[in-house]
């Protein structure tokens, strides 16, 4: 390992303990195994013992991704400037919309010396990439625009659509603008086995929002079981109750008392539920990076179905190891569950394609390395 970044201090700020537990813990363990300090900035939940496992320092940050007040967004902000001042990083990585934002401006303002943009999709903001831009499109825009010219900064993007966003519409010099493969996945975790199933059974793992297609998913399921086809079809997440786009929790309990689907709440053990499923579907329509769970699904031996969608159509390739359909439409969406539902070789050819789909370059390892490798040259060229 490179000892480019031995005793130098990174700092992660990111909107919760638990999306960084998910999304990047083995980049913090990995960097501080490379001798870097590493602090999380982030809201405290129970996660965080795992991210003090790691060796790292963590600072509790009261930030709230959808806050609007203005004096609550000022305290938000002078907070992240006192936790910067304190911590005085070598590298400021900033992870998700607000903490990019934010932090970006008090990188410039503070002259930190290096500054990592984690972007993990461009959320719902962006979205209609169609639509004419709005006032809060516009204004998202030129702020982006102003912290990214950080001088010794890197983007990270998980797509091609995203990437385009930066370089073409912001004019960021495509040299600073670096695709990584998502957050990778654990292959030792997700593995692959073969399945039992006498009814085949398919699952969406997802937070429960409206722009993750789950009403999509589940008339899709009253279709299919209206014409007598014989499936199981779970729908496993929690609900955020902070988000204006959240289902409500008695919308998917009366979903589940209808009988189309099985609501299955939270799950701590995402990959043994994968490993129950034949087919993972995620109609979303959401400003996706790269979603983690469709690379979760395909190291588990999922079949996948899901929308051509930036990210999504990246990894999928329609016919190989999965199937992709429009974005909000049912009918299509039904045919290509009916499709799988009742074809069980076409399923298993797409786990067995999947799986190696991960192997071949999705793999968290990559992902880390790649990081390290970041981290690395910004800390050159400060130097």
């Amino acid at each position: 390992m490179s000892s480019d970044i031995t005793n130098k201090r990174i700092l992660y700020v990111v909107n919760d303990a638990w999306f960084f537990v998910s999304h990047r813990i083995a980049i913090v363990d990995a960097a501080v195994r490379a001798g870097a300090e590493c602090h999380v900035a982030a809201h405290h939940d129970d996660t965080v013992t795992q991210i003090l496992d790691t060796g790292a320092h963590f600072h509790h940050w009261d930030v709230r991704p959808r806050g609007k007040s203005v004096l609550t967004e000022l305290k938000t902000l002078f907070a992240l400037y006192k936790l910067i001042k304190k911590t005085k990083p070598d590298v400021l990585h900033l992870v998700t919309i607000k903490p990019v934002l934010y932090g970006g401006i008090l990188a410039r303002l503070m002259r930190i010396k290096s500054v990592v943009f984690a972007i993990s999709g461009m959320g719902h903001l962006f979205q209609d990439k169609a639509a004419k831009p709005t006032l809060l499109q516009k204004v998202a825009q030129q702020l982006y625009r102003y912290v990214m010219f950080h001088p010794n900064a890197a983007v990270i993007v998980q797509n091609v659509s995203d990437g385009a966003f930066f370089t073409d519409n912001l004019n960021i010099d495509s040299d600073r603008v670096y695709q990584l493969p998502g957050s990778g996945v654990n292959l030792e975790q997700y593995k692959n086995q073969e399945r039992n199933n006498a009814i085949p059974v398919v699952v969406l793992t997802a937070r429960m929002l409206w722009d993750k297609g789950i009403a999509y998913y589940v008339e899709a399921a009253q279709a299919i079981k209206q014409q007598g086809l014989d499936a199981r079809f779970l729908l496993i997440g929690g609900t955020d109750p902070d988000n204006p786009r959240s289902i409500p929790l008695d919308q998917l309990q009366e979903w589940h008392e209808a009988g189309a689907v099985e609501y299955l709440g939270h799950s701590n053990n995402v990959s043994a539920e994968l490993l129950k499923a034949d087919i993972y579907c995620l109609p979303t329509a959401y400003g996706e990076g790269l979603p983690k769970s469709i690379l979760e699904a395909l190291a588990s031996g999922c079949a996948v179905i899901t929308t051509d969608w930036p990210g999504c159509n990246e990894v999928i390739d329609h016919g190989t190891n999965g199937l992709l359909v429009p974005a909000k439409d049912v009918p299509a969406l039904t045919n290509a569950l009916i499709q799988l539902i009742t074809d069980s070789e076409q399923v298993q050819t797409f786990g067995r394609n999947g799986r190696k789909t991960v192997e071949d370059g999705y793999g968290v390892e990559l992902v880390v390395e790649k990081h390290l490798d970041i981290y690395q040259s910004l800390v050159k060229a400060h130097d």
